[in-house]
């Protein structure tokens, strides 16, 4: 029967798997193009509100007055708005913080919880998806290849621990956040990332030294796993085992959670 569980879990993640990576690749080739960039903008913006729902709603089982999603949502917009007509992106994030905190001062109830909890999620979500976008369009040299270094040591960080913690690990490395992180499986991911982060230096032509990337590598990878470890801390917190129910993946912050972490790091290696 256990083996029948588990077969059928990792049938569901692999097909789940092959389903992201198959939207990821449409999304970046649909990117190279004028209207395709459009369509890959907004898919990609859906899925950051996709994430700060599911991260409201789990907040709101612990903290009942938190703001409403909707806020969120229109947060959201009024960000990406600023993203697309404001000269940089830094005044568009001073514009978005600036309007969360006229907004909440308004009701000075609970106002610090709402603040604090309002700045977290757009932060976490929105701030790390701009930062995406800017590479996917070129804004910076070479933005697209680093976005599949980005995915490709991210989310095989990700699947390398899945597998290898799954099997061989017996460690666990936080048990209190997360029950099947282990040792073996970071180590895992680390591994399997670099090894794709030196397939791709290998069969593209790489802004910086092909070695130094793949030297990179266990580092990216190391953030990733630590982005699923907060992910994991913020579910726990709320008592929730999964941020949404898709099958095999659990929910859109389950997918992105490694994605999230990463993106300010390769940003700024792209700014290099």
């Amino acid at each position: 029967m256990r083996v029948r569980v588990e077969w059928g879990e990792l049938r569901a993640r692999v097909f789940s798997g092959l389903v992201g990576a198959s939207l990821a690749a449409f999304l970046f080739w649909m990117s190279g193009y004028a209207l395709g960039s459009l369509v890959c903008r907004f898919g990609i913006r859906l899925l950051a509100w996709g994430a700060t729902y599911e991260l409201v709603r789990m907040t709101q089982i612990v903290y009942k007055d938190l703001i409403h999603p909707s806020f969120h949502l229109l947060l959201s917009i009024f960000f990406f708005v600023c993203v697309d007509f404001l000269p940089s992106l830094s005044l568009a994030l001073l514009s978005a913080i600036s309007l969360i905190s006229v907004l909440i001062f308004f009701d000075p109830f609970s106002a610090f919880i709402r603040l604090s909890s309002s700045l977290l999620i757009f932060l976490y979500v929105h701030f790390p998806i701009a930062l995406f976008e800017q590479l996917l369009e070129d804004k910076l040299p070479h933005g697209r290849w680093w976005v599949l270094y980005l995915l490709l040591v991210a989310k095989g960080s990700d699947t390398g621990a899945y597998f290898s913690g799954k099997h061989f690990g017996k460690q666990l490395i936080a048990p209190r956040v997360s029950p099947n992180k282990t040792v073996v499986g970071v180590v895992g991911g680390m591994v399997f990332a670099t090894v794709l982060a030196l397939f791709l230096c290998l069969f593209t032509t790489p802004p910086w030294s092909g070695s130094v990337l793949t030297f990179c590598a266990p580092g990216v990878a190391l953030f990733a796993q630590f982005g699923d470890l907060i992910e994991s801390s913020f579910k726990r917190s709320c008592g929730v085992r999964s941020s949404g129910s898709f099958s095999g993946m659990g929910g859109i912050l389950d997918m992105l959670d490694s994605v999230l972490m990463v993106c300010p790091l390769i940003y700024a290696l792209a700014c290099l």
